[in-house]
């Protein structure tokens, strides 16, 4: 009895815990005190998101017992946004929806259909095409 009262307890799972990635995918697995397989992924709806191997990540037990990674910690991605901006960022580029109405796009920008403008467009601060 004592040894499968013992088992049980190593076994469970805090309620939240945090984690490091230590394998990526679609059910990446999980570092907290042990390591966790197949973890399922929680996304605000509209986005996708991929944890990437180091990446430490919140890890939330559901009602029906799955361990889902929630987000990923990191407080430097949020330097220089103001309340209310929303920067969507990976590796190689960023968007940032600011409270101005400016949205800066940092990468290589690829439209695929039709784009139209109200307004001109400029390069370097120099308008190319009149609007």
């Amino acid at each position: 009895m004592w040894l499968s009262e013992n088992t049980v307890k190593k076994q469970s799972f805090k309620a939240a815990d945090t984690g490091t990635v230590t394998v990526s995918g679609n059910e990446p697995a999980v570092f907290t005190d042990s390591e966790l397989r197949s973890v399922n992924i929680i996304m605000p709806g509209g986005f996708a998101w991929k944890p990437g191997i180091g990446d430490e990540t919140l890890i939330i037990k559901s009602g029906d017992g799955r361990k889902c990674a929630v987000g990923k910690y990191g407080n430097e991605y949020i330097n220089g946004i103001s309340a209310g901006e929303v920067k969507i960022f990976s590796k190689g580029g960023t968007i940032w929806v600011k409270n101005d109405g400016t949205i800066a796009v940092d990468g290589t920008l690829q439209v695929s259909g039709r784009v139209e403008a109200t307004g001109g467009f400029y390069k370097n601060g120099t308008e190319i095409i009149g609007g």
